[in-house]
């Protein structure tokens, strides 16, 4: 007995419903359990701590670029008082 191609294709979609059927409800399972959402906070709260990084990160070029302008002011400043007229 042969069967014929949109045979084949009918069990193969069939037999892959199945399969995700089963994978989905294996995730949906693990999303539910302690681990998965102990993992998840961690997670999140790394994400959270990276952002506020960054928040810092700017901040603190914005300072440096500030302090830097005020030290090259201050240089030039003193390299003037210092001159003979």
């Amino acid at each position: 007995m042969t069967i014929r191609k949109f045979e084949q294709e009918a069990v193969v979609n069939q037999i892959m419903e199945g399969v995700k059927e089963r994978l989905d409800n294996k995730v949906e399972k693990a999303r539910k359990s302690k681990d998965y959402k102990a993992i998840e906070k961690l997670a999140n709260a790394v994400l959270k701590i990276n952002k506020e990084r960054d928040l810092l990160e700017e901040k603190h070029k914005k300072l440096n670029g500030e302090l830097r302008k005020e030290i090259d002011q201050l240089k030039k400043d003193a390299k003037e008082m210092l001159q003979y007229p």
